[in-house]
Order: structure tokens, then C-alpha cells, then sequence
């Protein structure tokens, strides 16, 4: 092949390439369209008062009698680490990681993403108590009939009598709790005690008080089990539950019609991220492109 054939080709194969990238960025300047960046990978921590241990994976954490926490990994390594009896530790899981954390008389929690926890490693005195900083936490507690189980948050306290519940924290969202089954109330300043029955769901509203609601349960705890549930949920609901499990960033036109579409239907929590967004686009109606880190959700053709 002579110098001119082989130019010509690849000039060829580069107009190609450019008319392409040229036809798909028309067809994402031409709808309404929502654009997400992925995120740095930040590492989970458990931080105790001798130091501080980082962990690159999601983890499930074991607390012994002994003042000992087995760590173990998704691929099965197991580490120990000596922490004290008496002091607080702090359990720091950032977006786009998930951990467990078994307690010492043997309570359960699930840590979502976004999730900052102080607890000791036993519990000492006539409660029980943890402290839920900011985040989401699912925790099924251990029946103790002489010791109260308390969980404390930044709005209110949550007195636990034995029960399965789920509890949220975000910055950005009002703090509430769901109960799946048990008893348990709600103590705030100013405030009576609540009683919460199972499928209710308690927020605390802005202005300081409680509200109660009948809800379905298994849409606010799927998330555990590795699944989200919608119905009719807006979209920027969706895609903030999205960003705090995969440690993405969307952005999108406050006034664009995206913002508006709803989602029905079951979104598997894969490790593979093109096939949730790719799902988000199915319950949608939308159309989904992914360019290296950076994500866009695109308003379909009528």
C-alpha cells in the first residue's frame, strides 16, 4: 500500500471517528439531559482510640466480649484489631461503600452509604447505646430485658424494646425511622414521646415536630437485600439514592423537564454501574450514554 493509500485511510478513519463524536453530542445537545461524574473512591475507616485502620472494600465487622473486632473482607481475608472496652469508636463508611457491623450482645447493623456510627465495644451500665452521626442504618437489636437499646441522632432518640428497624440521617433529607416489626419510640426536645408501630414511618419535620405515616416497609429496607423499589418516585429522588451508593455527582437544568419524569419498577444494585443506569433509563423512558467517568441521562424523542 502506497504513503498516499495509507494517509487517505486514516484520514478516512479519522473523520469517521469525528463525525461519530459529532452526531452523539448533537443528539445530547438536542434533548434535555442530565450529566453525572463519578467520584474519587474513598476508603471506609474504623477509627478507635489507639488508631485508625482503612479498609479498600466493603467489610463486615465483628465485635467479641473480649474488646477484639474481626474484620472481615469480600475476599475473605479476616483481620483483628484490639480496640478498648469503655470508649467510643467511630465506624466512618463513605459513598459507594456499604459495611455490617455486629455488636457485642449480638444486635446487627447495616451501614448504607454515607454513613458515620459511634458505638463502644461493650456496653456498660443500664442502656445500651450507639450514636448515628449522619447516614443510614438498618439494625435488627438483640432482645435485652434489663438493658434499654438507645440510639441517638442529631434530631432525635430512638428507644429500641427489641425490634427491626431502619433509621436515616442525610444532611440534605429530614431524619426518620421505619419500623418492620417490634416497638419502639421517639423522644426529641420539646417534644412528647412517640410510639411507632410497625409499617409506620416518623419524620421529624422542620419545624421540630413528628409525623407519622402507613408506608411499605420493603421499599425503605430493600436496600440491604441489594435492590431499590420505586413507584412514581421523582427522578431526583432516584439518582440521589444513586449518588450515595455508587459516589457519583448529577448535575441538571433546575428548570428542564427531566427533573420531572417518574420511576416505577425494581433497580438491581449491581456492581456493574451501566447496567443500573441502564435500568434507570428502561423505568424512565429515557436514554442513557456513558463517555469514560461521566454519565448523561437523556430526555427521549417524543
Amino acid at each position: 500500500m502506497t504513503y498516499s493509500a495509507v494517509a487517505s485511510l486514516f484520514i478516512l478513519v479519522l473523520s469517521l471517528f469525528y463525525i461519530e463524536y459529532k452526531r452523539d453530542k448533537e443528539m445530547v445537545d438536542s434533548f434535555d439531559y442530565i450529566v453525572g461524574n463519578e467520584l474519587e473512591t474513598q476508603d471506609i475507616k474504623l477509627i478507635t482510640n489507639k488508631k485508625s485502620t482503612s479498609f479498600q472494600q466493603n467489610v463486615d465487622i465483628e465485635i467479641s466480649n473480649n474488646g477484639v473486632v474481626q474484620v472481615n473482607g469480600n475476599n475473605n481475608e479476616t483481620e483483628e484489631i484490639e480496640i478498648d472496652k469503655i470508649s467510643l469508636n467511630r465506624l466512618i463508611v463513605p459513598y459507594g461503600k456499604r459495611s455490617t457491623l455486629l455488636l457485642a450482645d449480638g444486635s446487627k447493623v447495616w451501614l448504607n452509604s454515607g454513613t458515620v456510627m459511634e458505638f463502644p465495644a461493650q456496653f456498660a451500665g443500664n442502656n445500651r447505646e450507639i450514636f448515628l452521626t449522619s447516614g443510614e442504618i438498618y439494625i435488627e437489636v438483640a432482645p435485652d430485658k434489663q438493658r434499654l437499646f438507645l440510639v441517638h441522632t442529631t434530631g432525635f432518640d430512638v428507644n429500641v424494646y427489641g425490634t427491626k428497624f431502619n433509621l436515616t440521617a442525610y444532611a440534605k433529607a429530614p431524619p426518620s425511622v421505619v419500623l418492620v416489626e417490634g416497638s419502639i419510640s421517639l423522644s426529641a426536645d420539646d417534644q412528647d414521646e412517640i410510639l411507632v408501630e410497625p409499617n409506620e414511618q416518623v419524620l421529624l419535620t422542620g419545624n421540630g415536630t413528628f409525623n407519622k405515616l402507613d408506608v411499605d416497609v420493603n421499599r425503605f429496607i430493600s436496600w440491604k437485600k441489594g435492590y431499590l423499589m420505586f413507584d412514581d418516585a421523582p427522578m431526583t429522588e432516584v439518582l440521589q439514592l444513586i449518588e450515595r451508593y455508587y459516589n457519583i455527582s448529577f448535575s441538571y437544568d433546575k428548570e428542564g423537564r427531566l427533573k420531572e419524569l417518574t420511576c416505577s419498577g425494581k433497580i438491581i444494585l449491581s456492581e456493574n454501574l451501566d447496567n443500573v443506569m441502564t435500568t434507570i433509563a428502561l423505568i424512565s423512558s429515557t436514554q442513557y450514554k456513558r463517555e469514560n467517568d461521566r454519565i448523561y441521562i437523556i430526555n427521549a424523542p417524543n
